[in-house]
């Protein structure tokens, strides 16, 4: 039988072992960002606890890219801040608030 390369998606090509471990410190990534927005929307989450969390998923993705916090900074971190903002100040994000 003959190989047909037109045939074969890209799961059939490997890639590199530094490609995959960068591939799966976002994936990482990815999940704690989803999971701590969860924590912080929660009723039950103070504050404190809240912030903690923001700071502590900030300290593990400087922990899997050293030199990719101001990426961080644009990215997950007003990811966070929105929920926080919405859980504790209200929705204030945008400019919506009464006093105008």
């Amino acid at each position: 039988m003959q190989r047909n390369p037109a045939m074969e998606g890209p799961e059939s090509e490997c890639p590199p072992p530094g490609v995959r471990e960068e591939t799966r410190s976002i994936r990482r990534l990815q999940r704690v960002v989803a999971f701590v927005q969860q924590i912080i929307g929660a009723e039950d989450t103070t504050r404190g606890e809240a912030l903690r969390l923001m700071e502590e998923t900030r300290r593990l993705a400087l922990e899997l890219f050293p030199d990719k916090g101001r990426e961080y900074d644009l990215i997950y971190g007003p990811r966070l801040l929105r929920v926080y903002q919405a859980r504790f100040e209200g929705a204030v994000a945008g400019g919506m608030g009464g006093d105008g």
